[in-house]
Formats: structure tokens, sequence, C-alpha cells
């Protein structure tokens, strides 16, 4: 169901919650106590699931969080007490772009990690389809994926003919739905009904002169995903035919206005009986929708019902809890995420559940799915077929690979696959002993596999450890040591603010040097992550142009998976150990976190595989800002200091070379005299004297980058002219679209270069720009997402005239041959 602005949608209003965040404090704050003992058994239990793919590995360091960590508001919702510790965060109804979402399920999943969510429900309209794309993306972020689908039903009452359309949703353990196809054959049917109800909106959208085209429909609703009447309303404000997309549902498009349409959707009845059949949870949505809710919730119970929403993000609905209460029903709720944006939307993990309600959820669908899992695999145990091969492996997409693998392997592993869902004690009750001894005495009806494909039911060449594999992806878990995919690069990162996505966060230091509190993060993320920027760095728009996840904090705890990289870098950090000392995380502790991480993928990949992966690794590495701006108790010379900086870089990269790092990208240094703080100090002008030493620096790390090329074979490097770029934009920055390259977006004093920005540094008054694209600083020091994402951008793209000798770009898709990089043997 759309919540636009109808009695469906919750009360959220983005544009309002900078300001209303201190009253929000206020008013919770001050009541925070202790748990119950049945609150503490509850958050155990929640956690525990949360978190058991964590408990079943070796590292006993990412169990769940300590019980003493806690406490709980008026309202039950558990809060943290302790410094890095996360909240556990559920979000059970949200949309991607397989229905009536804007965002696809990869940036569904980001943004939900960036919103602190651990547990995700997908829940597209009448389709299951996007679940495979966000269990591969929620397995690099540690997510929890629960497959689910808001199934649009019809109510029909006995003696009226009156109908209304109810949406049921459908959560499933993470192998999906038991006999999919029958669940499949309601979904199809109703989204080929949706078709035909989308058509007669427009056809009774043109009777009303409001011409639009069927094409213009389909085209905003992309390549097979079934129109709702979203596609519709936004084609009506593409068309000009309403102002926005509330009024073309209050005018037109709401149940039962001049232009809505029905489809093919099911009795709600027989819709829950298929959810209960195929082993999912059944769960009213947006109650507070349906004009009589007393009769629907009454008949809904006696079909199978389990649960209504109740919880929004404005909280908890009274009236709808008395009547879950009555009915004993389970009480839940989601935001409705669509990923519009604007004024209403509300944010992923925007509501919060209690943490009882987590537990009786889980309560009630644990023994649901542990029984639909028992069934799917009890099923490929009786006939280990390539079908039955291909129905578990629907909801975990596997690359191709090849080869064979004895089948003794399968009884030791099938506890693997299946512990990031099921505890020990539920394996047990399960009886998947036995499963996995009939597992382990037949032989497959096929040796060999070249792919597994989501959805693909032609005749594959398939074997046991195929199985096990895909299970363990669409578990989160691989439980043997698994090749990576050949073309995959993983993305490490060091250096000081310029790349630090919040590892200062984490550690013991002041706020001049953290960035976690608004308005910090406020134009892409919404909410502070610890970024000197309003948004993005220059890392983050380079993993995403090479396919790459975000990727995370080193120091973010729960962070154990470092297949994609690793982020080290410490706002403040220098190449010298005495630089800002005691605050930061300095380069040689940054490399000392590498070694670690290193060691972990060893233990994790296996030898061979992970220097494969270090080999082909990315390092970017922004350093020495920090050195040269704070050198002043420093008795030696320019050359002589700028040598020292040098020289410990220089002992970090063979240090990383050592581990197999080959490929290196560097920008060179900024213009340093001319940061708005800079100025400021020096009464308005650029401080060339700190600017030298920045050029000194840029004309001496060339050298030292070719000097490491002829040392060390197969070293290899991308160096960016920082400097240039940052100048092109402080003399002409109207031509790379600046309003304003010389004060900073946020800060105080002149050009904003009091270090002010958010009001935590000493000084609480400050300044904040309506625009930050406007501008080319968004702090005192630091650029704006906007200009990270140009800088970005001519790091992995550009030409030789600013980065050389190899673009980002180049040595990502690199292989050993083209750069004649010897990568260590896998063998």
């Amino acid at each position: 169901m759309v919540g636009l602005g109808d009695n469906n949608s919750t009360s959220c209003n983005s544009n309002n919650r900078a300001k209303d965040k201190k009253k929000k404090k206020k008013k919770r704050g001050g009541s925070k106590r202790k748990m119950t003992a049945e609150q503490t058994l509850a958050f155990k239990s929640v956690t525990e699931w949360v978190y058991l793919d964590r408990q079943n590995s070796s590292s006993t360091s990412t169990a769940a969080p300590a019980l003493s960590s806690w406490v709980v508001d008026d309202f039950g919702v558990q809060k943290s007490l302790g410094m890095g510790i996360e909240k556990v965060v559920f979000e059970l109804h949200s949309h991607s772009k397989h229905s009536d979402g804007f965002l696809s399920p990869s940036k569904l999943v980001e943004r939900a990690h960036g919103n602190g969510v651990k547990v995700l429900a997908l829940t597209d309209h009448d389709t299951m389809s996007g679940i495979p794309e966000a269990m591969e993306t929620a397995r690099r972020y540690g997510i929890k994926i629960i497959p689910g689908v808001e199934i649009s039903t019809i109510f029909s009452p006995r003696n009226s003919e009156m109908e209304e359309p109810v949406h049921i949703l459908a959560y499933y353990s993470s192998g999906g739905p038991r006999r999919y196809e029958e669940l499949e054959k309601l979904l199809a049917n109703i989204r080929d009904g949706r078709y035909l109800r989308a058509k007669d909106m427009v056809l009774k959208l043109n009777k009303l002169k409001l011409p639009l085209k069927w094409e213009h429909v389909t085209r905003i609703a992309g390549k097979g995903v079934a129109p709702g009447r979203l596609h519709v309303a936004r084609a009506m404000v593409e068309a000009g035919h309403v102002e926005n997309l509330k009024q073309a549902f209050t005018r037109y498009l709401y149940d039962g206005g001049p232009a809505y349409s029905t489809g093919s959707e099911p009795l709600a009845e027989d819709a829950i009986q298929i959810i209960c059949e195929t082993g999912g949870l059944a769960v009213l949505a947006h109650p507070w929708a349906l004009k009589n809710p007393i009769p629907i919730i009454e008949r809904l119970k006696d079909a199978g019902l389990h649960g209504m929403e109740v919880y929004r993000s404005d909280g908890r609905l009274a009236a709808y809890s008395d009547l879950a209460d009555s009915y004993d029903l389970l009480k839940l709720g989601g935001s409705d995420y669509h990923g519009r944006g604007g004024h209403g939307e509300c944010e992923l993990g925007s509501v919060n559940l209690p943490v009882l309600v987590l537990h009786d959820f889980l309560k009630v669908a644990r023994p649901i799915w542990c029984s639909a899992i028992k069934d799917i695999l009890e099923n490929y145990a009786e006939e280990p077929s390539d079908s039955n091969l291909a129905r578990i492996a629907r909801f975990g997409r596997m690359g191709s690979f090849k080869g064979s693998c004895p089948l003794s392997c399968g009884k030791d592993l099938i506890d693997h696959c299946l512990s990031s869902w099921l505890s020990t004690e539920e394996r047990q009750k399960g009886d998947f002993e036995a499963i996995r001894m009939k597992l382990s005495s037949k032989s497959p009806k096929s040796q060999h596999t070249e792919s597994l494909v989501f959805f693909s039911m032609a005749t594959q060449r398939a074997h046991i450890l195929s199985f096990l594999l895909s299970c363990a992806t669409f578990l989160n878990l691989i439980s043997c040591h698994s090749n990576l995919p050949e073309n995959h690069v993983a993305l490490f990162i060091f250096g000081d603010s310029l790349f630090d996505p919040g590892n200062n966060n984490y550690i013991n230091t002041t706020t001049d040097f953290q960035a976690n509190f608004w308005p910090y993060g406020e134009t892409f993320f919404k909410y502070p992550t610890g970024r000197f920027s309003d948004g993005r760095l220059i890392p983050d728009f380079i993993a995403h142009f090479a396919g790459l996840p975000i990727i995370p904090t080193y120091l973010q705890p729960g962070n154990h998976k470092f297949t994609d990289g690793a982020n080290f870098a410490s706002g403040g950090a220098g190449a010298l150990v005495e630089s800002h000392q005691g605050f930061v995380i300095d380069l040689e502790t940054q490399i000392k976190y590498f070694k670690k991480v290193e060691k972990s993928l060893r233990q994790e990949l296996g030898d061979a595989e992970a220097k494969k992966l270090v080999s082909k690794a990315v390092y970017l590495i922004s350093v020495g800002g920090n050195d040269y701006l704070t050198r002043n108790s420093s008795t030696a010379s320019d050359e002589e200091f700028a040598s020292m900086v040098l020289g410990n870089l220089t002992l970090a990269l063979k240090e990383i070379y050592k581990k197999g790092g080959r490929k290196f990208g560097f920008p060179n240094m900024m213009p340093l005299g001319c940061l708005p703080y800079m100025k400021a100090q020096a009464g308005g002008s650029c401080d060339d004297q700190v600017t030298a030493i920045a050029k000194l620096h840029n004309k001496l790390l060339p050298k030292t980058l070719q000097n490491l090329e002829t040392q060390l074979e197969g070293f290899k490097y991308a160096y960016y002219d920082f400097f240039e770029s940052v100048s092109q934009r402080l003399n002409n920055p109207s031509k790379y679209g600046f309003k304003d390259a010389t004060t900073a977006c946020c800060g105080s004093g002149m050009y904003g270069g009091v270090y002010s920005c958010g009001g935590k540094r000493g000084i609480t008054e400050f300044h904040l720009c309506e625009n930050p694209g406007q501008y080319f600083f968004f702090d005192s020091y630091h650029p704006s997402d906007k200009a990270y994402e140009q800088f970005a951008e001519l790091m992995w793209s550009g030409t030789t005239d600013v980065v050389w000798p190899y673009n980002l770009k180049s040595l990502f898709e690199a292989k050993a041959s083209n750069l004649n990089i010897p990568f260590p043997s896998p063998y």
C-alpha cells in the first residue's frame, strides 16, 4: 500500500527532524531505566538470533552485545549505554524497484545499513524477485534479510457486495517459501491483474480529459515490473496533470476514486491460507487504512492471521494495539519505505519496535521457519535432483564455478549452512541430523555444475557442494574456503579526514576530531556518519565506481567481513606518530590494523585465496596534511620535514607490499594555505608559507613513488594531482558548478573559517548554508560531497594530465598480465 497523504501513511517529516531532534531527546532521554527480567531475557533471545552466525564462528569477540550495556525507555525500546554499541534495529516493511519503490534492492540494503538496520524484510508488492539481490548485498554488510512479500487481496463481506482492498505481509525463512510454486502462481496471477488494472486506470484518466499514454506508465515501472498506482501517479505528475503524487492519489487514485480500478486480487482469507501452507507468517498491513477493520480482523484471524501492524514511525497506535490484544495477534510495524524522498517519507528503521514485541515475533516465527527449512531440505534429501537444487538456490545468487567435491563434506557442512538462522536446539528438534545422514549417503544425479542462477529451472549439472555453497550464501555464511569471483577487487583505505568514514567515532578523542553530529552527513546519508562532509568522501565514490558497497569503518562494531576491503583512515591522522598523538589513529597503527585484517582473511578464505585478494586489491592513501598543519614545534627545515613525512609513508607502503599489495592510489597535497581556516587565520588571504610546503610535498612524492616502482617489482600506482584540481575550482568555481569556493557552508567567522560546524567544538553558534552543493567547502577544512564526487571521477577515469601513470579504473580492471604485476601464486 502506498502511503501518500491518505490515512495509511505515517507521520514523518524529514524536513523537521533536525529541528525536533533536541525535543525528542528531552521527551525520551530523561526516563531511561534498567531492563526488567522479562525484557532482559527477551533482549538476549533477540540478539542471539540476530547474531547467530557470529556466535557460531570461532571468534568470541563477535557475539551479541553485553546486556549490561542496555536500558529501555518508557516505550520498552532498547537503548545503548556504551560507546560503539549499536542498537538492534528491525525494519519489517520496505519496497524496492521490483514493485513500486524507487531504489534497487542493493541500494535499499545500503541505505538500511547506513541507518543502522540489522534485520531487513524486503516486502515488495506481489513479487519476491528482488530478494536474491538484497541477500547478496546484505551479505557484504552483515545484515540479516527476511524474505517477504506484500500481497494485494480483496476482503469481501459475506452479506454485502462492498469489497475492500486488504494488504497482507508474508515473512519467510532464509530458504524462502516451501512449495514455492504455489505461492508464485498466486503472485503471478495478481501481477497479471495489475497490468489490466493499470491499463483501466489510464483509460479512466483519459476519459476524465487527463491524457496519459500506457507506454509512459510502463517506462516508469521498468522492465518486468507490474505497474501499480504509484507508477500511474508518477506519470500523471510528469504529464503535468497534478502537482505531486499526493494530489494524484487524493483526487483520482484513492480507493474508490474516479480513476481507481481493481485487479485480480485473491480473497484475503485464501492468501493467508497459502502463506501458512508455504511456511510464512501472515501480518495485516496498515490496518488504519481500512474502512471497517474489526470484521476484517475477525475473519482474517479465523483464517490464520498471525499479526497486524500497530507501530508506525510516530509511535504505537493504541486503538489498533487494543484490537491486536483482543484477537491475540502479534503487534508489529515498519516504515513502509518506498524511497520517494521529500515531505512525509518515513526512513528505513524509523519505527521503534520494543524488545518484547521483537521477541514475540521471533517466538512465533522461528518454529514456522524451522519447519519450512526442514521440509525444503528433506525434499532435496529425498530427491537430490536438478529441479530440487534450483529450488534450494532460489534465494541465493551463485557465480559460475567448476569442479567436484567429495560428497562426504555434506554431513560436516550442513550445520554451518543453517547456523545463521537456526540455533543448535532448533536443529536438534528439527531432526536435521537425519537429513545430514541422508544427504551424505546419496549420490547426486549430476556430477558437475557450470552455473547456478536464480529462478533457473533449466537442466543444470549439480552436485552436493553446489547445494551447500548456495545454502551458505543465502544464509549469509559461507562455511568452506570458497573462491571469490575472478574479477573481484577489494579496496583498502588509509589516511586522514579526507578519507575517514567514521573510525574516530569509536576511539577516545575529542569532537575536534569527530564529525558524528548534525549537520555532517545531511545531504546524502541524512544523518551524521562520522565523515567530515555533508555526504560522501572520495573512497565512497571510488567504491561505487568499482561495483563495491561503501567500505565501512574498520572499527565499526560487528564489521568482521573484509572481502570487499576495509577503511582504516582517521580524521586528524598523519604519517608522523606525533601529529595529534593520542587523539587519532596514526598511519603506523592503521598498518597494524591492516595486518590483522590480512590475517583474518587468511583464516576465512585460506592462504591462497587471501593472497590473491590482497594482491589484486587497490590501496588508497591520503596522508600528510595534518603533519604539515601541525609542524609548529618542529625545528626541521621544510625539506627535512617533508622527507620525514614521505619516509614514514614509504615504510607503510613497504609493509603493505610485503603482505602482497601491489596497486596504490594517492592524491597529492591540496593547497593547504587556502583552506577557509587558514585564510581566516591569515587575515583573509591564502597562507603562502603553508601552501609552499604542500607544493614541496607534491614535488617529492612522485620521485618517491618512482623509486618504489624501481625497487619493488610489480608496484603500480595512480598519482592524482589533487592540488591542481582544487586550485582550478578555487579560481573558477562557476565553471565546476559552485556558487562559492571561498566560504565554508558550515562554520562561523570570516569565510566560515572558525571550526565551529555543528556547535560541539567549544563554539555553539555557527552558520549553515541552505544548499551545500553550491559550496566547494562544507566546513572550515573539508570539501563538500559535490566536490568530492568530482575529485573521485578524476581519480577514477581521468586522463594523464590529472592522474598518472594509471588511473584507478585501470588499476581495478587490470589483470596481472596487463600491468605485469607478479601476483602471488594461489598454490
